[in-house]
């Protein structure tokens, strides 16, 4: 699936109803009202037994489709298609990667660049090495460029693959580079006409997701512990956070002012919890949590997980299927079948995403401060049943705003906004009797600091 200006692209399989043995491709454009424009099939012509599956598509600024398809042809090894349609659906021309005649090779990413468009896939060589292979092909589907890295007697395994800002393309993948002395989490930089600008691993932990980030990307590797590191765009670290969780489901954005979010599940007394970490230059800026309300259903966080809107809120979708369950549907009825229908739903949670910080992170523990510094107090009581008191002191006059927001991110309260002149201090008072039992955030932004608190209101 893909999103485009004027509308949606759709690839998928198209298995016959009465065997199994041969795949087709079903490439299709729907406008923005849910008018289908056009659609396609290609494989039909190809022998009998012949399988093919749908890897990546996109679309360039003229409006021609890009479908790249991982193919395994009969008595053969997979090795990939890349196609090209025209804005009406036409196919201009398609382009073949038979790889090793002995080995496999498997397509992973396609990226559209200013120079045309690059296939990247993992290239299997013999039993014992594996490379990532990068391809690239203008738009007339003529080969540019080809670039293999790895080393024999290792294995170098493509994730995915994304559009630099000046005009080159990342990989991420698995494997290990010369010295190496185990696997990591591997990041590759080439420049417009393929070249290669630098490649780097990071520790011993394999690759998860990346995304893109200005002047640079997010990776996430997991092992122990997932952590998710900013690459600038010469490949080093900027900072690097770990996350709560190890080897769950894991995705990560980039939002336009700098931040990141990342999303992972963590199960807690048998109970499994979606969380989802706003980070900002390596802190935690704010956590949204999504625990599963029923105990007969479980969440887990989608493969692919937000899109932002112009107002800066963050929209996200969770997968919610009877707890236990290990993706076999059995046939309905009550013999067999102790959950209602649907087995698994989508669930949409808006974020609203706080504003960020103006210098430094907004860290969701307690500050205590020192002289010439902007004091948020430690609210008390907390936990509390009715009311909590804090008090605000300014070293340097400035605006404030002392906000509460729930852990969806939706803003409850506002204590205080206004002027803070230096050395004053404000009483402020939270009055719980209208809020639900649970766990609050009190944000205190001013012009030159943000701090906040973590409250929990029980009754």
């Amino acid at each position: 699936l893909a999103a485009v200006e004027d509308g949606v692209l759709i690839a998928g399989v198209s298995i016959p109803v009465f065997t199994s043995t041969s795949y087709a491709i079903a490439v299709a454009k729907y406008a923005s009202d849910g008018m289908l424009r056009w659609q396609q099939r290609y494989g039909d012509a190809l022998p009998a037994g012949t399988r093919l599956e749908p890897v990546a598509l996109c679309s360039d600024g003229t409006g021609g489709v890009y479908v790249l398809i991982e193919r395994d042809l009969p008595g053969g090894n997979p090795d990939y298609t890349l196609l090209r349609y025209d804005a009406a659906g036409t196919l201009l021309w398609e382009r073949e990667e038979d790889g090793a005649s002995d080995f496999a090779t498997s397509p992973k990413a396609l990226v559209l660049t200013d120079e045309g468009i690059v296939v990247v896939s993992t290239d299997e060589v013999s039993a014992d090495a594996t490379f990532i292979l990068s391809v690239l092909y203008d738009v007339d589907g003529n080969e540019q460029a080809r670039q293999r890295l790895g080393s024999p007697n290792e294995r170098n395994s493509a994730l995915t693959a994304l559009a630099a800002e000046d005009g080159g393309v990342y990989i991420v993948g698995s494997g290990r580079l010369d010295g190496d002395l185990a696997d990591g989490l591997l990041v590759i930089k080439y420049g417009t006409g393929g070249q290669l600008e630098w490649s780097r691993t990071l520790g011993d932990r394999a690759a998860a997701t990346a995304a893109l980030a200005p002047d640079g990307l997010i990776v996430v590797n997991q092992g122990f512990r997932s952590i998710v590191t900013r690459l600038n765009g010469g490949g080093e670290t900027e900072w690097s956070y770990t996350l709560q969780s190890s080897r769950s489901t894991v995705d990560v954005v980039a939002t336009d002012d700098g931040r990141t979010l990342v999303t992972y599940q963590i199960v807690r007394e048998e109970r499994p919890i979606v969380f989802v970490d706003l980070i900002a230059d390596g802190a935690l800026q704010h956590e949204y949590q999504f625990p599963s309300v029923d105990p007969f259903l479980t969440l887990v966080p989608p493969s692919s997980l937000l899109a932002f809107d112009s107002n800066g809120a963050a929209y996200l979708g969770v997968t919610r299927y009877p707890y236990g369950y290990s993706g076999y549907i059995p046939s309905p009825g009550p013999s067999v079948d102790p959950f209602p229908t649907p087995y698994s739903a989508i669930v949409g949670r808006r974020l609203d995403l706080p504003p960020p910080a103006s210098q430094g992170s907004i860290v969701e523990a307690e500050v205590s401060g020192t002289e010439g510094q902007t004091i948020l107090s430690i609210p008390s009581p907390n936990p509390f049943q009715s009311q909590t008191k804090l008090r605000l002191s300014a070293a340097d006059a400035q605006t404030v705003t002392v906000e509460v927001f729930d852990m969806l991110g939706r803003r409850v309260a506002l204590l205080f906004e206004g002027e803070v002149a230096p050395d004053e201090q404000r009483a402020l008072t939270l009055d719980g009797d209208s809020l639900p039992s649970g766990v609050y955030i009190v944000r205190a932004t001013g012009e030159t600091f943000a701090q906040s608190h973590r409250i929990t209101l029980v009754r």
